[in-house]
């Protein structure tokens, strides 16, 4: 089995910032290979030595990202690709997924490609499936288990509810999650014994005529923000017992533990004069009151101007004395099971009716 395996240099989450430009600032930040993509390396070393194949590990990235590289040669990869160009600068999720998709083609037909997950620098989780939809590759993303057989890929994939179980023909696409396999790690030492040998290079030229980097990005960076750190770093010594007694202390102190009524929300501005248009709706979720009520108030808000209503739909929404004066004009109940999907398509029937 030939597997690829893409990894990416990222700052220490400490030392994580954005530079003038608006690009993440790695110039004297420490540098260290993405702690999902330890997975992948680790998880293609794996397959490559089970089946008697070879496992190739490719980055995009300046000429410091070959330090990663070295590392997963270190950790049993056969070899590294370092992609690195000046024209590559700026690339967001998809330049960086049309790059990699090029380099992939560039060395030939790969039985598997495997991610991280996500990258800490980002956590987007997009790139993945951009390189899985330009190669036209099967994907699984947030993979927890792997099985191989002759011709195909068992996997346990997580999901944000649940589990997702699949069989995948090769060749395919993996992202690697945490806990599919322990990380791959090398010290400086064994990093530094690599052979310049194993590690390859490809530029812009080599990859095609493009358009590359920030010529092929379709995302922009707006206006960003400090924010103020409010946390206290208080460590308490003494047994868990003591621990317990002092932390529920300081909250008592801090007011966390007040009962103190919500704050009014404002009130449900009149409605103006019906000038057309569909209704307004918003969708009650179980158990989420609050969140219902700040929806209506917006919804209000909105539907105000126009004269529209607003109609609360959801499996067990609040009744209408209740929604009037949070802002809504009509209730409706989806009844029925209460799967997401049942409830999506009851939606969508309601509002094409």
């Amino acid at each position: 089995m030939k597997v690829a395996v893409l990894i990416k240099q990222v700052p220490g989450f400490e030392s994580l910032r954005l530079g003038l430009d608006r690009r993440l600032d790695r110039t004297g930040r420490e540098l260290e290979m993405n702690p999902y993509c330890r997975r992948a390396v680790a998880q293609g070393v794996k397959l490559a030595r089970q089946t008697g194949g070879e496992c190739v590990v490719l980055t995009l990235g300046p000429p410091s990202a070959e330090d990663c590289l070295r590392e997963a040669v270190a950790c049993g990869a056969d070899r590294g690709v370092l992609i690195s160009d000046e024209a590559f600068a700026g690339s967001d999720t998809l330049a960086t997924a049309q790059t990699l998709a090029a380099a992939l083609r560039r060395l030939g037909r790969f039985d598997l490609v495997l991610c991280g997950r996500n990258s800490v620098d980002a956590e987007t989780g997009q790139t993945p499936a951009q390189i899985a939809e330009l190669l036209g590759l099967p994907m699984a993303a947030g993979v927890r288990e792997l099985t191989l057989t002759d011709l195909a890929l068992l996997v346990r994939a997580e999901h944000d509810d649940g589990w997702l179980r699949t069989e995948l023909p090769l060749p395919a696409l993996l992202s690697c999650a945490e806990r599919l396999i322990n990380p791959a790690k090398a010290g400086s030492a064994e990093c530094a014994a690599v052979p310049d040998n194993r590690i390859g290079h490809l530029d812009a030229a080599a990859l095609g005529p493009g358009p590359w980097g920030d010529a092929a990005s379709m995302t922009e960076v707006g206006d960003t923000r400090g924010t103020t750190g409010t946390r206290l770093r208080l460590r308490y010594a003494g047994d868990v017992g003591v621990q317990v007694r002092r932390v529920v202390r300081k909250l008592a102190e801090l007011g966390a533990f007040d009962s103190a009524a919500e704050p009014p929300m404002p009130p449900v501005p009149e409605p103006g004069p019906y000038q057309g248009g569909g209704d307004i709706v918003v969708l009650a979720e179980e158990g989420r009151a609050r969140l219902t009520r700040e929806l209506l108030g917006r919804a209000a808000v909105l539907a105000a101007p126009t004269g529209r209503r607003v109609t609360l739909l959801g499996t067990v929404p609040p009744a209408l004395a209740v929604a009037g004066a949070w802002g809504a004009d009509e209730v409706r109940t989806i009844t029925g099971s209460d799967a997401e999907q049942d409830i999506a398509e009851g939606l969508a029937e309601w509002c094409s009716a």
